[in-house]
């Protein structure tokens, strides 16, 4: 299947939020996002995509100083129930997100660490499912963590995803909300993975 680039932006203005559809590998399709998506887009628009077939093999993205974000996302749609053509991808990212009891037990194994720049860097390896990263960070909002940049490869039937975060207007995460973090990390762990990373 062949798919011709479209790009389209909330309004003319060059600072707008827009998105871009072209070829991705396999057969898939390729989506770039760009602008001010808001808090928590990248979680709501990973379960929307998934309710409507399509499965994010791969996704990077980071945000900018000026909170704006820009990311790339190449989308399986094998299992498709659209064309992935038609979607308006903005939308999607304000779509609601699934509730935290949706969630099943899921994550195999996770690692926090700190960063140079004392930010956290959460790798994260789990099973796929619908609405995972949705809930983990809308939770992580609650704690306080923000990402700032993150990258997500889906391999089979799991992910292996790292999320780099910060506190509040971009301060360093408390070391509260970092035993926090760990703690919800440990809740939602399946007792029957492996031990540690």
């Amino acid at each position: 299947m062949s798919h011709a680039a479209k790009s389209v932006s909330a309004n003319a203005q060059p600072s707008a939020s827009g998105f871009e559809i072209g070829s991705g590998p396999e057969q898939g399709v390729s989506v770039k996002l760009w602008g001010a998506l808001g808090l928590g887009w990248f979680g709501r628009l990973a379960t929307a995509l998934a309710r409507r077939g399509l499965s994010i093999q791969n996704a990077t993205a980071s945000r900018d100083g000026d909170e704006t974000w820009l990311g790339k996302l190449d989308l399986s749609t094998l299992n498709a129930t659209v064309d992935p053509q038609t979607l308006d991808y903005l939308a999607l990212a304000e779509e609601e997100p699934l509730t935290p009891e949706d969630l099943q037990t899921a994550i195999e194994r996770f690692r926090i660490e700190r960063t140079e720049t004392d930010a956290i860097c959460l790798r994260l390896f789990a099973k796929d499912q619908v609405g995972l990263l949705s809930v983990l960070l809308e939770r992580m909002q609650f704690l306080g963590l923000f990402p700032v940049r993150l990258r997500v490869t889906t391999s089979g039937a799991f992910v292996d995803d790292t999320l780099w975060l910060r506190g509040v207007a971009g301060h360093p995460p408390s070391a509260e909300a970092e035993r926090a973090l760990s703690d919800l990390l440990s809740r939602l762990r399946d007792p029957a993975a492996a031990e540690a990373w």
